[in-house]
């Protein structure tokens, strides 16, 4: 039997969204759930990171994009 599961999660707080599904073709990839979400003020920093909207608001994105800068940096 096949099963996937998609989580998509802030980076900084973890607050997020899950699909599971059953079948291969219902399967939801990361990509779309950026897609989707952006409209809702989500952001992705550098690629790979996901960035809910209330931590948008609290720490700005000139603070995010630096925080993940040195993370990169300090790897």
């Amino acid at each position: 039997m096949f099963s996937c599961t998609t989580r998509f999660n802030c980076d900084i707080c973890g607050t997020g969204y899950i699909s599971t599904c059953e079948r291969m073709s219902d399967c939801i990839s990361r990509d779309w759930f950026r897609r989707m979400h952006r409209s809702e003020g989500w952001k992705t920093v550098y690629g790979k990171y996901d960035i809910c909207p209330d931590c948008v608001k609290h720490y700005g994105t000139k603070y995010i994009r630096n925080k993940f800068k040195e993370r990169e940096n300090n790897g």
